[in-house]
């Protein structure tokens, strides 16, 4: 007798000249995955050493399609550039890989695999960027007759929290002409603020981009 394709309980037994046997049931079980992808909730979170991710698959099957038993024992390893390397165990639920993976506490991109039976899922690419974790950011310009005011913030993390004092904000401007000049500010009281003298600057339309942690912010001045 043998094996079907389909996961199930297999009923045997045998008759013959009036005569048969008890019946027996054979578990059927799902065979060797094929491979798989990973999924997260996010592609980049702030290296803060506290944001927790969450990391499933997609419904895990075997050649003829019957899902995974739960219960499965998974293995997932995460690398990074700089030699990280973590160990995650895991198991199936409804033939699904569920796990929450801790950010790192360094910057950087990280590579996570599953095995399962020995088949591997694809590489899932994480992004860890330097800095806190920061909302979007509102941005305000002031033009004066001496100069262009350009003011950042609040700046505000995922606890509704101010970001540190002394945090660094990244100003860009980027003139009429498409060249752009970077400027660093400090964070002070949950606001950062970059000014602009209005000598040398050329008339036209400039853009100032602020970026602090996973937060960015945009807004445009004209100059006559």
């Amino acid at each position: 007798i043998y094996s079907r394709t389909h996961a199930g309980e297999m009923r045997i037994a045998v008759d013959g000249c009036a005569a048969h046997s008890p019946e027996r049931a054979v578990r059927e079980v799902p065979g060797l995955p094929v491979p798989f992808t990973l999924s997260t909730d996010a592609q980049s979170a702030p290296a803060d050493g506290r944001q927790l991710i969450q990391i499933q698959s997609e419904q895990i099957m075997d050649s003829f399609g019957n899902v995974l038993l739960d219960g499965s024992s998974v293995t997932l390893l995460a690398e990074m550039g700089n030699a990280d390397r973590r160990s995650l165990p895991a198991i199936t639920v409804d033939g699904r890989i569920y796990t929450t993976l801790q950010a790192p506490a360094q910057p950087g991109q990280m590579t996570l695999r599953a095995w399962v039976a020995g088949v591997a899922s694809q590489p899932l690419h994480l992004t860890f960027t330097p800095g806190p974790a920061v909302n979007p950011i509102a941005m305000v310009a002031q033009i004066d007759a001496q100069e262009i005011v350009i003011e950042a913030g609040p700046l505000i993390g995922q606890l509704e929290q101010f970001i540190p004092d002394g945090t660094e904000v990244t100003f860009t401007l980027k003139a009429p002409d498409g060249q752009e000049v970077t400027r660093h500010t400090p964070a002070d009281y949950g606001y950062a603020t970059l000014r602009l003298r209005r000598t040398g600057l050329v008339a036209g339309s400039y853009t100032v981009t602020a970026t602090v942690g996973t937060g960015t912010g945009q807004t445009t001045f004209q100059l006559p």
